[in-house]
């Protein structure tokens, strides 16, 4: 996948300077520049980054300053942030760090030590982005019907029992409608299990067609299917 950097420095001559250095890489396919740290939170809402290169001293929003927006948008707390500066006090890298930098290089910079600390966060993210990733699928697979895309029983006694301590304390109507298929061994019988399967899957189609964003529909058993209808008067 494509990677993109922002880059976030009051100077124009120096986002020239490490977009040129950057460039020659070929990491990232896209680039962004800000001037300032408001400039750059705007554009990290608009578009996905996977690394920003921000100057620690800056008229308006500084790097710290930048950071602590960062920290309070749960969207971009995991993007990785390189402090550049002019000052190579010890103390003052240890304070940026603290503050949620990811790494922090002095000013002027090596080309080569850019690079290895860009490729080392860059890598960071990407891995992870990938168990993220992961993550979700495996919550998916936990709480779906791998044949109908469906929620599963698991799932379905979870959220029956939400929606009903819901209804309880707000007095909210809930609905529960329970199906079976009519006669389904036959169709096994006379189809195969995979016309029964295909069976069930158009079933699941029709019952997501019909359901409210909030309602849930649910294969519960091989040919038995439930509904979640909260906040319904019929």
């Amino acid at each position: 996948m494509p990677h993109a950097i922002l880059i976030i420095d009051d100077s124009a001559t120096a986002r020239e300077l490490i977009r040129d250095t950057v460039e020659e890489t070929g990491l990232f396919a896209t680039y962004y520049e800000a001037a300032n740290g408001s400039e750059g939170i705007d554009i990290l809402c608009r578009h996905a980054v996977d690394v920003v290169l921000c100057d620690l001293e800056m008229p308006g929003m500084g790097g710290l300053a930048l950071l602590a927006q960062m920290s309070a948008v749960e969207a971009l707390r995991e993007i990785p942030v390189i402090l550049l500066t002019g000052n190579g006090n010890q103390t003052e890298k240890i304070r940026c760090l603290g503050q949620g930098a990811s790494d922090y290089v002095t000013k002027p910079f090596h080309p080569g030590e850019l690079m290895a600390r860009i490729r080392v966060q860059l890598k960071i993210k990407t891995l992870q982005d990938s168990l993220r990733e992961s993550n979700r699928q495996l919550e998916k697979l936990s709480t779906t019907d791998s044949l109908t895309g469906l929620a599963n029983r698991r799932h379905f006694m979870e959220r029956l029992q939400t929606a009903f301590l819901q209804s309880q304390r707000t007095g909210m109507t809930l609905a529960l409608i329970m199906l079976d298929l009519d006669h389904f061994k036959a169709v096994n019988d006379s189809r195969g299990h995979l016309g029964g399967d295909q069976v069930l899957r158009e079933v699941a189609v029709v019952l997501g067609r019909q359901m409210r964003p909030y309602d849930l529909a649910a294969r519960i058993g091989g040919e038995e299917f439930a509904l979640i209808l909260p906040e319904i008067d019929r």
